[in-house]
């Protein structure tokens, strides 16, 4: 081998290691990109009209979009720094509507505005003032009233194994009232969550929910924010839905995840109206299809004296992030008859 040879063997061992390892130095350097995630659900139903949902995320800023036969609902949750920003708007056949909330959050509190278009074509509109304090220990409050003269409040408590909040809200037009307080932890390796709210004209209401994967802080939801229990929102946080059509997306198969045996229970009364009892478990992995997992509720129309029943059953698709949910409904109308209804919803979940 020649000498020129050898410099040129040389040269290029070298370039090549300073390559590499400048590949590995830039490589460690910048951390990984997170992923853009998103949510897409298709459903349809007998006898109704289909619709579709969307939802996509990237490092904690959200985009919302639903499109059904004669409403169309759009929403963006932005954050930064500090701040929040959280809008949302309602196109219907009946009115137009929509709401932009903006909030500053610290360690020691929150201030947050709310401006509220109630209805476009009316010209109705409301201001709400919001705030929480941090107070000594575990101790929190959070406020809300609005230019309507609305109020709501709450004394909560969280640390790590408890949460629980205690308040209530007061419609000023018609003196209307609710007082409310709810519990949640973990229990017997799952979540425990419980409510009740008690109100005007002999309103009662009580919930108590367990699962596998039940949010142990889902306490939280009684505050005054978004669609919290004690908010004056008229809109809520649209990119956070709590349902989709007939499919409630926060309910005894909402607890499950892909563990084999995990499982969901959610039992409901509300006094002279509705009592239900839902549950799902998952019994595991066949072929192409994972997490199987049934689903059946019972309720009691106690307003109209009939009684429902759904059976539903939920599969995930491989590893392809698509999962499948079936309903049936069967419904007994004020005569006695029975009539039953078909829904079903994809689900499609991916990053990218």
């Amino acid at each position: 081998m020649t000498l020129i040879q050898r410099l040129k063997q040389a040269a290029t061992t070298a370039l090549a290691t300073i390559a590499l390892y400048s590949g590995a130095v830039a490589q460690e350097a910048q951390p990984e990109r997170a992923p853009v995630k998103t949510v897409t659900r298709i459903y349809a139903e007998t006898r109704k009209d289909s619709a579709v949902q969307s939802v996509v995320s990237y490092e904690g800023q959200k985009v919302f979009a639903q499109v059904e036969n004669d409403a169309t609902t759009l929403g963006v949750d932005i954050n930064y720094d500090k701040f929040r920003l959280n809008a949302g708007w309602r196109d219907t056949l009946n009115k137009d509507f929509g709401k932009a909330y903006l909030s500053y959050n610290t360690k020691e509190g929150s201030l947050g505005l709310e401006y509220t278009v109630l209805d476009q074509q009316q010209a109705l509109d409301k201001v709400t003032w919001l705030g929480g304090l941090k107070l000594d220990g575990a101790f929190g409050l959070e406020a809300a009233l609005d230019t309507e003269g609305n109020k709501a409040g709450v004394l909560k408590y969280e640390n790590e194994e408890h949460t629980l909040y205690a308040g209530g809200h007061l419609n000023e037009d018609n003196k209307d009232w609710e007082a409310n307080a709810a519990y949640s932890t973990k229990f017997l390796d799952a979540g425990l969550w419980a409510y009740v709210r008690v109100g005007d004209n002999d309103f009662l209401d009580t919930r108590i929910a367990l699962g596998s994967r039940q949010w142990p802080k889902r306490a939280l939801v009684f505050g005054v924010d978004d669609d919290d229990f004690n908010t004056l929102s008229t809109l809520g946080d649209t990119t956070f839905p709590l349902f989709f059509k007939s499919f409630l997306l926060g309910n005894a198969e909402a607890y499950v995840g892909s563990e084999t045996g995990e499982y969901g229970i959610d039992a409901r009364y509300i006094y002279d109206k509705k009592a239900s009892v839902r549950g799902a478990l998952n019994i595991g992995d066949y072929l192409i299809l994972q997490d199987v997992t049934p689903i059946a509720e019972y309720s009691r129309d106690f307003t109209n004296d009939t009684n429902h029943v759904i059976a539903g059953l939920r599969v995930a698709l491989g590893d392809s992030g698509l999962r499948v949910l079936y309903h049936e409904h069967i419904d007994e109308n004020t005569r006695g008859k029975w009539d039953n209804s078909h829904a079903v919803m994809l689900e499609w979940k991916k990053e990218f």
